[in-house]
């Protein structure tokens, strides 16, 4: 279990920088909430030369950092020597109760995430909360428990986003989608993620095509809605959505993104006691900046 809550701090930290600017890092606080609150040891430097808890120290100038990873493969990467597994929060006692360090730096040679005073201090009064995040790139970019592929009627891969899941996922995925009879636009179905190791599960929706429909929104909607209904019912806690029937389905961008965000918060309020990381991937700069504009207002 404990490597699971790691796991899920590495996610969200990782997904953290796909973000532009780095964004906002209640998905990131979220995950070190859960890892404190449900005391999962992390992989500390040690030696016998300072007395903060034999921790072995990072000089930064004047100050001082703790190094902590992870796992095994992203410290054996860059510092090599003796490790402890040390409770997350008794390296922040350490922290707090040493002057000369600075901060804690989590992967401190990778995907970094500095923890300094200010925010350790505010991640003791955070309460988990969902959280909407707006990100670059295709929906395989950042790593999710869950992945939704904007998929055709038939289930059998196609194109665009669909092609590219497939192809990642190998041919395990389309065998198990021939066995679902398929699915009706703006439902959802569930698979396993097989090759896409840093998730579990595939979602399949089916986005409408826009101008075939009389109620293109209520479809749409649908599909946000019963993906998050499959993840909950599943208990997984981060999912990546495309830019559904945004592409060759021709929905109009601003309408596209005013139905997701708008379903996707109704539903995170009716859900409040699940906390939900939901990444909305946007392929390019025009998607980007219509689901970003419209999260902003």
């Amino acid at each position: 279990m404990g490597d699971d809550f790691l796991m899920s701090l590495d996610d969200a930290i990782f997904n953290w920088h796909l973000a532009k600017n780095f964004g906002p890092m209640e998905s990131v606080f979220n995950a070190l909430k859960n890892a404190v609150g449900n005391n999962v040891e992390v992989l500390v430097p040690v030696n016998d030369q300072n007395e903060t808890a034999g921790i072995a120290l990072v000089s930064n100038g004047e100050d001082y950092l703790i190094p902590l990873f992870t796992s095994e493969e992203e410290m054996s990467l860059h510092m090599p020597g003796a490790v402890a597994r040390i409770c997350l929060s008794k390296v922040f006692e350490g922290f707090l109760s040493d002057k000369k360090i600075h901060a804690v730096a989590i992967n401190p040679f990778g995907n970094r995430f500095v923890v300094t005073r200010n925010i350790l201090s505010a991640l003791n009064s955070y309460e988990p909360r969902s959280r909407i995040n707006i990100i670059t790139g295709g929906v395989l970019a950042p790593r999710c428990k869950v992945i939704v592929n904007a998929a055709n009627e038939r289930l059998l891969g196609g194109g665009g986003v669909d092609g590219a899941i497939h192809k990642a996922a190998g041919p395990d995925l389309l065998e198990e989608c021939r066995k679902l009879n398929g699915c009706k636009t703006g439902d959802a179905k569930i698979t396993g993620a097989y090759n896409i190791k840093h998730a579990k599960k595939i979602i399949h929706t089916v986005g409408p095509v826009y101008g075939m429909f009389d109620n293109p929104a209520e479809l749409l909607s649908s599909c946000y809605r019963k993906s998050l209904d499959l993840a909950f019912e599943n208990g997984l806690d981060s999912i990546a959505f495309p830019c559904i029937s945004t592409g060759v389905y021709r929905y109009p961008l601003d309408e596209a993104a005013e139905v997701c965000l708008k379903t996707v918060s109704q539903w995170l309020d009716c859900h409040k006691e699940f906390v939900m990381n939901v990444y909305i991937c946007c392929f390019n700069e025009s998607e980007y900046e219509s689901y970003a504009r419209l999260l902003g207002k």
